[in-house]
Protein backbone atom coordinates (compact mmCIF):
# COMPACT_ATOMS: atom_id res chain seq x y z
CA UNK A 1 0.00 0.00 0.00
CA UNK A 2 1.17 3.61 -0.36
CA UNK A 3 3.52 4.80 2.36
CA UNK A 4 2.84 7.94 4.37
CA UNK A 5 6.11 9.64 3.49
CA UNK A 6 8.67 9.90 0.68
CA UNK A 7 10.14 6.56 -0.34
CA UNK A 8 11.97 5.06 -3.29
CA UNK A 9 9.43 2.43 -4.41
CA UNK A 10 6.29 3.97 -5.84
CA UNK A 11 4.19 4.03 -8.98
CA UNK A 12 3.29 7.38 -10.50
CA UNK A 13 1.33 8.83 -13.38
CA UNK A 14 3.43 11.39 -15.25
CA UNK A 15 2.42 13.97 -17.84
CA UNK A 16 4.90 15.02 -20.52
CA UNK A 17 4.61 18.07 -22.75
CA UNK A 18 5.26 17.08 -26.37
CA UNK A 19 7.25 19.52 -28.45
CA UNK A 20 7.68 18.19 -31.96
CA UNK A 21 8.37 14.51 -31.37
CA UNK A 22 10.03 14.95 -27.98
CA UNK A 23 8.40 14.60 -24.56
CA UNK A 24 9.69 17.06 -21.98
CA UNK A 25 8.82 18.70 -18.67
CA UNK A 26 7.57 15.62 -16.79
CA UNK A 27 4.94 16.48 -14.21
CA UNK A 28 3.66 14.08 -11.55
CA UNK A 29 -0.13 13.87 -11.92
CA UNK A 30 -0.73 10.99 -9.49
CA UNK A 31 1.88 10.04 -6.90
CA UNK A 32 2.46 7.19 -4.48
CA UNK A 33 0.44 4.43 -6.10
CA UNK A 34 1.08 0.94 -4.69
CA UNK A 35 3.81 -1.15 -6.26
CA UNK A 36 5.43 -4.58 -6.02
CA UNK A 37 7.70 -6.81 -8.10
CA UNK A 38 4.60 -8.32 -9.82
CA UNK A 39 0.96 -7.48 -10.50
CA UNK A 40 1.34 -3.75 -11.04
CA UNK A 41 -1.00 -3.53 -14.07
CA UNK A 42 -0.28 0.01 -15.26
CA UNK A 43 -2.61 0.88 -18.15
CA UNK A 44 -3.80 4.45 -18.73
CA UNK A 45 -6.83 5.47 -20.79
CA UNK A 46 -8.80 8.67 -21.17
CA UNK A 47 -12.52 7.97 -21.30
CA UNK A 48 -15.20 9.67 -23.41
CA UNK A 49 -16.01 11.62 -20.23
CA UNK A 50 -12.54 13.21 -20.34
CA UNK A 51 -11.43 11.43 -17.17
CA UNK A 52 -8.24 9.39 -16.74
CA UNK A 53 -8.61 5.68 -15.90
CA UNK A 54 -5.65 3.87 -14.30
CA UNK A 55 -5.32 0.13 -13.65
CA UNK A 56 -3.46 -1.10 -10.56
CA UNK A 57 -2.90 -4.81 -9.88
CA UNK A 58 -3.11 -6.45 -6.48
CA UNK A 59 0.67 -5.90 -6.07
CA UNK A 60 1.11 -9.51 -4.97
CA UNK A 61 -1.24 -8.93 -2.04
CA UNK A 62 -4.51 -10.61 -3.14
CA UNK A 63 -6.47 -9.63 -0.04
CA UNK A 64 -5.88 -5.94 -0.74
CA UNK A 65 -8.19 -6.07 -3.78
CA UNK A 66 -11.13 -6.37 -1.37
CA UNK A 67 -9.92 -4.18 1.50
CA UNK A 68 -11.53 -0.79 1.92
CA UNK A 69 -9.20 2.17 1.57
CA UNK A 70 -6.64 0.35 -0.58
CA UNK A 71 -5.73 1.36 -4.15
CA UNK A 72 -4.40 -2.01 -5.35
CA UNK A 73 -6.54 -4.49 -7.28
CA UNK A 74 -8.59 -1.70 -8.83
CA UNK A 75 -9.36 0.62 -11.67
CA UNK A 76 -8.87 4.21 -10.51
CA UNK A 77 -10.49 7.31 -12.03
CA UNK A 78 -8.96 10.79 -11.94
CA UNK A 79 -9.40 14.16 -13.59
CA UNK A 80 -6.71 15.01 -16.16
CA UNK A 81 -4.91 16.95 -13.41
CA UNK A 82 -4.95 14.01 -10.97
CA UNK A 83 -7.81 15.06 -8.70
CA UNK A 84 -10.65 12.77 -7.62
CA UNK A 85 -13.80 13.48 -9.68
CA UNK A 86 -16.84 14.45 -7.66
CA UNK A 87 -18.97 11.83 -9.43
CA UNK A 88 -16.75 8.86 -8.50
CA UNK A 89 -18.54 6.11 -6.53
CA UNK A 90 -17.00 7.79 -3.47
CA UNK A 91 -16.03 11.46 -3.88
CA UNK A 92 -13.21 10.86 -1.39
CA UNK A 93 -11.57 8.03 -3.37
CA UNK A 94 -10.19 7.52 -6.89
CA UNK A 95 -11.63 3.96 -6.84
CA UNK A 96 -13.81 3.23 -9.87
CA UNK A 97 -14.17 -0.54 -9.36
CA UNK A 98 -12.34 -3.23 -7.36
CA UNK A 99 -11.75 -6.95 -6.86
CA UNK A 100 -9.25 -7.24 -9.73
CA UNK A 101 -6.04 -9.28 -9.78
CA UNK A 102 -4.06 -7.77 -12.64
CA UNK A 103 -5.94 -5.94 -15.39
CA UNK A 104 -3.26 -5.52 -18.06
CA UNK A 105 -5.27 -3.39 -20.47
CA UNK A 106 -8.53 -1.48 -20.70
CA UNK A 107 -10.26 0.18 -23.62
CA UNK A 108 -13.49 2.04 -24.34
CA UNK A 109 -15.94 0.75 -26.92
CA UNK A 110 -16.20 3.64 -29.42
CA UNK A 111 -20.01 3.51 -29.88
CA UNK A 112 -21.40 2.73 -26.44
CA UNK A 113 -18.54 4.24 -24.42
CA UNK A 114 -18.42 1.12 -22.22
CA UNK A 115 -15.14 0.27 -20.47
CA UNK A 116 -13.74 -3.24 -21.05
CA UNK A 117 -10.65 -4.80 -19.47
CA UNK A 118 -8.63 -8.02 -19.71
CA UNK A 119 -7.89 -9.70 -16.39
CA UNK A 120 -5.06 -12.15 -15.73
CA UNK A 121 -6.07 -14.96 -13.37
CA UNK A 122 -3.68 -17.15 -11.37
CA UNK A 123 -3.34 -20.66 -12.86
CA UNK A 124 -6.79 -20.39 -14.46
CA UNK A 125 -9.69 -18.00 -14.98
CA UNK A 126 -8.50 -15.25 -17.30
CA UNK A 127 -11.32 -12.83 -18.08
CA UNK A 128 -12.73 -10.12 -20.31
CA UNK A 129 -14.68 -7.79 -17.99
CA UNK A 130 -17.15 -4.97 -18.42
CA UNK A 131 -15.84 -2.46 -15.90
CA UNK A 132 -18.54 -0.39 -14.23
CA UNK A 133 -18.52 2.10 -11.39
CA UNK A 134 -18.57 0.61 -7.92
CA UNK A 135 -18.65 -3.04 -9.02
CA UNK A 136 -16.77 -5.94 -7.39
CA UNK A 137 -15.02 -8.31 -9.85
CA UNK A 138 -14.46 -11.14 -7.42
CA UNK A 139 -10.74 -11.32 -6.65
CA UNK A 140 -9.75 -12.81 -4.26
CA UNK A 141 -13.11 -13.81 -2.76
CA UNK A 142 -16.07 -13.92 -5.17
CA UNK A 143 -18.99 -11.82 -3.92
CA UNK A 144 -22.23 -13.63 -3.04
CA UNK A 145 -24.13 -12.09 -5.92
CA UNK A 146 -26.51 -9.22 -6.50
CA UNK A 147 -26.32 -5.84 -8.22
CA UNK A 148 -22.85 -5.06 -6.86
CA UNK A 149 -21.17 -7.84 -8.86
CA UNK A 150 -19.26 -6.87 -11.99
CA UNK A 151 -20.05 -8.39 -15.38
CA UNK A 152 -17.64 -10.97 -16.78
CA UNK A 153 -18.10 -11.00 -20.55
CA UNK A 154 -15.73 -13.88 -21.33
CA UNK A 155 -14.07 -16.51 -19.17
CA UNK A 156 -11.04 -18.52 -20.26
CA UNK A 157 -10.56 -21.53 -17.94
CA UNK A 158 -7.15 -22.07 -19.51
CA UNK A 159 -4.43 -19.47 -19.09
CA UNK A 160 -4.05 -17.29 -22.18
CA UNK A 161 -2.53 -14.33 -20.26
CA UNK A 162 -4.44 -11.59 -22.14
CA UNK A 163 -2.19 -8.57 -22.49
CA UNK A 164 -4.22 -6.17 -24.64
CA UNK A 165 -7.53 -5.46 -26.31
CA UNK A 166 -8.83 -3.04 -28.92
CA UNK A 167 -12.11 -2.48 -30.70
CA UNK A 168 -12.36 -1.99 -34.42
CA UNK A 169 -13.69 1.25 -35.87
CA UNK A 170 -16.23 1.56 -38.72
CA UNK A 171 -13.39 2.25 -41.17
CA UNK A 172 -11.01 -0.44 -42.51
CA UNK A 173 -11.20 -3.62 -40.43
CA UNK A 174 -14.35 -2.46 -38.68
CA UNK A 175 -16.28 -2.56 -41.93
CA UNK A 176 -15.76 -6.32 -42.08
CA UNK A 177 -15.88 -6.94 -38.33
CA UNK A 178 -18.42 -4.59 -36.71
CA UNK A 179 -18.70 -4.74 -32.92
CA UNK A 180 -15.56 -6.85 -32.63
CA UNK A 181 -12.89 -6.70 -29.96
CA UNK A 182 -9.41 -8.10 -30.60
CA UNK A 183 -7.49 -9.66 -27.68
CA UNK A 184 -3.77 -10.49 -27.60
CA UNK A 185 -2.73 -13.66 -25.76
CA UNK A 186 0.78 -13.97 -24.31
CA UNK A 187 0.85 -17.72 -23.66
CA UNK A 188 0.02 -18.85 -27.20
CA UNK A 189 1.45 -15.74 -28.91
CA UNK A 190 -1.87 -15.16 -30.65
CA UNK A 191 -4.46 -12.57 -31.58
CA UNK A 192 -8.11 -13.58 -31.31
CA UNK A 193 -11.28 -11.88 -32.56
CA UNK A 194 -14.43 -11.76 -30.43
CA UNK A 195 -17.72 -10.73 -32.02
CA UNK A 196 -20.11 -9.04 -29.61
CA UNK A 197 -23.79 -8.12 -29.69
CA UNK A 198 -26.51 -6.71 -27.45
CA UNK A 199 -27.28 -3.15 -26.33
CA UNK A 200 -24.00 -2.84 -24.41
CA UNK A 201 -22.10 -5.45 -26.49
CA UNK A 202 -21.96 -7.94 -23.63
CA UNK A 203 -23.07 -11.05 -25.56
CA UNK A 204 -20.43 -13.16 -27.31
CA UNK A 205 -21.43 -14.46 -30.74
CA UNK A 206 -18.04 -15.80 -31.79
CA UNK A 207 -14.44 -16.18 -30.66
CA UNK A 208 -12.04 -17.06 -33.47
CA UNK A 209 -8.29 -17.04 -34.17
CA UNK A 210 -7.19 -14.01 -36.18
CA UNK A 211 -3.37 -14.14 -36.18
CA UNK A 212 -0.50 -15.98 -34.49
CA UNK A 213 3.25 -15.62 -34.15
CA UNK A 214 5.96 -18.25 -33.91
CA UNK A 215 5.68 -19.23 -30.26
CA UNK A 216 9.38 -19.84 -29.66
CA UNK A 217 11.17 -17.80 -27.03
CA UNK A 218 9.91 -14.38 -26.00
CA UNK A 219 10.49 -12.12 -28.99
CA UNK A 220 7.10 -12.75 -30.62
CA UNK A 221 4.95 -12.53 -27.51
CA UNK A 222 2.24 -9.88 -28.12
CA UNK A 223 2.26 -7.20 -25.44
CA UNK A 224 -0.27 -4.56 -26.51
CA UNK A 225 -2.75 -3.70 -29.24
CA UNK A 226 -4.27 -0.39 -30.28
CA UNK A 227 -6.43 1.04 -33.03
CA UNK A 228 -4.93 3.76 -35.21
CA UNK A 229 -6.78 6.89 -36.33
CA UNK A 230 -7.93 5.18 -39.54
CA UNK A 231 -9.02 1.96 -37.81
CA UNK A 232 -5.84 0.01 -38.54
CA UNK A 233 -4.76 -2.36 -35.76
CA UNK A 234 -1.22 -2.22 -34.37
CA UNK A 235 0.23 -5.01 -32.20
CA UNK A 236 3.52 -4.70 -30.33
CA UNK A 237 5.80 -7.57 -29.36
CA UNK A 238 9.15 -7.50 -27.57
CA UNK A 239 11.03 -6.53 -30.71
CA UNK A 240 8.54 -5.32 -33.34
CA UNK A 241 5.26 -3.57 -34.13
CA UNK A 242 2.84 -5.25 -36.56
CA UNK A 243 0.11 -3.55 -38.55
CA UNK A 244 -3.17 -5.15 -39.65
CA UNK A 245 -5.30 -3.42 -42.27
CA UNK A 246 -7.66 -4.23 -45.09
CA UNK A 247 -6.05 -5.12 -48.39
CA UNK A 248 -6.34 -2.24 -50.89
Amino acid sequence: MPASGPHANRNQVLRFTVTGDVGASPTVIVDDLPTATVHNSGDLEFGPDGMLYVTVGDTDDPASAQQAGMLSGRVLRYTPLGAVPADNPSPASPQWCFGLRNTYDVTFEPTTGGLFGVENGPATDDELNFLQAGKDYGWLVPPPGGPGVGIRVQHWPEVIAPTGLAFTLPATLGGDFPDNVFVTGYVEADLRRIALSGPQLLDIDLEAPFAAWSNVGFANKPLAITTGPNGTLYVSTFDAIYRFRKAP
